[in-house]
């Protein structure tokens, strides 16, 4: 058992080591710590505003005691999303792998170390997440005060489901990566079919969650979530059938994943000899271009890159070709509505900010490259050309898409020509600022230690305030369209968005060429 403790304790505050803010063990362990805070109160904001609206809204159709059901269910696959790729990292990292399989513990006992401690973070984020849903639904009448007490071990129950999910989707995608980790096209294509599995089960979910009196409700899937209302109630029927639902599945896949674990971890290890070679013409280019191709290379060549940053690329595009095809029936729900033409501009503004703000390759580009940083710093390279390179490559990237998706969406949703035209201006003085942004993100809060690129992308402190800066982005054009709706028929808000997102831009490409240079040198 002090084994076991001592695996879970290294775990955990491995766990956190990887989401640092600062360097220093000490206060990487305090920056951890804060940065796991800071996702605790995005829940518990997120959470609050949706309780307390559901709440409302359910206590009008008498179903009040929906709403710990609905709750916990969009708890969960929150959770499961946030430590969907987290569980890939943390169980299958690699830099470790010699120590750890040397240690005298049976793979089950290390397993569940592991997990566990990806459990003790979604157990911290589900109770924060559950604190206001206890609180709207007693206000509502749903429960009486003593229900609390029941809230803890009911909580304690649940937060083993995302982990469930978390663990067989991370193993799928461990096999997938060890499988063909050397051919990123197949690898990509893959993972591409599991996103496209989850969106269509998220749209299917989504057309059935808000039918409270639907058969979705009774079916199985539900009953987990049903048994946690019931267990909030203090029945002790619902609590023993939680606890079965949500402990025996968590250990049956541990015990699965470590039957293959050493195989699996040596495969990600492994390396392939190419015996392939051929001594044919070369061919020279320029350094930037050559540069911008290493930068795309890498970003196809990883597939959690790719999909991680350029989602919201591709949800844009599914966007407008949606738009074009449903254009009519587009029309249609804006004339019932009333809605004019501006408040369409505003909203699909909002959506293509939203887009960009995820859109941030750069924001763990440096990271990635990693302990090769030097082969990098070393060469004879002028410091725009290094920065250029990496803000060029999102650029050529975002580009196309908007000058493509921007004008079709305005097009099917009746937004007139010229607050279609301002409104692309906008989004491209918007993706220009974002890009370098990323950079200085980056550069303040670099991760070169990562054991894998999973690490980089989904648990570093640079992606987490790379959005979090992304959105704020967001609050000039919110504060504009309030100040200067009407201004130039409707164009007077965008085009001063647009000229301030190039004016930030600017800054932030200055601060790269000055400060941003020995902040590189110092890495």
């Amino acid at each position: 058992m002090r084994k076991f403790g001592a695996l879970l304790k290294v775990s955990f505050w491995g766990m956190l080591y990887a989401m640092n803010l600062a360097g220093g063990s000490r206060k990487r362990r305090i920056s951890g710590a804060g940065v796991l805070a800071l996702a605790g109160g995005l829940m518990l904001m997120l959470s609050a505003s949706y309780s307390f609206s559901f709440s409302a809204a359910l206590a009008q159709q008498g179903a009040v005691d929906m709403l710990p059901v609905l709750m916990s269910l969009l708890a969960v696959i929150l959770c499961a999303a946030f430590s969907l790729f987290g569980a890939q990292g943390i169980l299958f990292s690699t830099r470790d792998m010699d120590l750890a399989l040397s240690w005298p513990v049976p793979p089950l006992q290390l397993v569940v170390s592991r997990v566990l401690a990806l459990y003790l973070e979604n157990l911290f984020l589900l109770g924060v997440w559950m604190l206001p849903v206890w609180l709207a639904w007693m206000l509502q009448g749903g429960c009486m005060p003593a229900a609390f007490i029941a809230l803890p071990v009911s909580v304690l129950l649940l937060a083993f489901l995302p982990c469930v999910l978390a663990m067989a989707v991370g193993f799928v995608l461990a096999l997938v990566s060890a499988r063909f980790q050397h051919n990123a096209l197949l690898n990509n294509l893959l993972y591409l079919l599991l996103l496209a599995g989850i969106f269509a089960g998220s749209f299917s979910l989504q057309s059935q969650i808000f039918q409270v009196q639907s058969s979705f409700f009774t079916s199985w899937l539900m009953r987990p979530f049903l048994w946690f209302t019931g267990a909030l109630k203090l029945q002790d029927v619902s609590l023993a059938a939680l606890a079965a639902v949500c402990v025996l599945p968590f250990l049956l896949v541990a015990w699965l994943i470590s039957r293959r674990y050493a195989a699996v971890l040596t495969l990600l290890a492994s390396h392939r000899a190419h015996f392939d070679y051929r001594l044919t013409r070369q061919h020279s280019a320029g350094r930037m271009r050559a540069l911008i191709g290493r930068e795309f290379r890498r970003y196809f060549g990883i597939s959690i890159y790719l999909f991680n940053t350029g989602i919201g690329l591709l949800l844009l595009a599914v966007g407008a070709i949606a738009a074009v095809l449903q254009r009519d029936q587009l029309q249609h729900l804006m004339a019932q509505f009333g809605s004019e033409a501006i408040p369409m501009t505003a909203a699909l503004a909002l959506t293509v900010g939203f887009i960009l703000a995820m859109t941030q390759p750069t924001s763990c580009s440096i990271s990635l490259e990693g302990e090769q940083l030097w082969i990098i710093k070393s060469a004879p390279l002028r410091p725009w050309e290094l920065f250029g390179s990496k803000v060029g490559m999102q650029l050529i990237l975002v580009f196309p898409v908007l000058a493509v998706c921007v004008p079709v969406m305005g097009w099917a949703l009746g937004i007139p020509a010229a607050q279609n035209l301002a409104l692309l201006a906008a989004a491209a003085a918007m993706a220009f600022c974002v890009a370098p942004m990323g950079l200085v993100v980056n550069l303040h809060f670099p991760k070169l230690d990562a054991p894998n690129p999973t690490v980089v992308v989904k648990q570093s402190a640079a992606t987490l305030v790379g959005l979090l800066a992304g959105f704020a982005l967001l609050l000039p054009g919110a504060v504009l369209y309030n100040l200067i709706p009407q201004a130039l028929n409707g164009c007077g808000w965008l085009s001063a968005a647009a000229v301030l997102y190039l004016l930030a831009g600017v800054l932030f490409w200055r601060f790269l060429l000055t400060r941003g240079v020995s902040m590189l040198e110092e890495l």
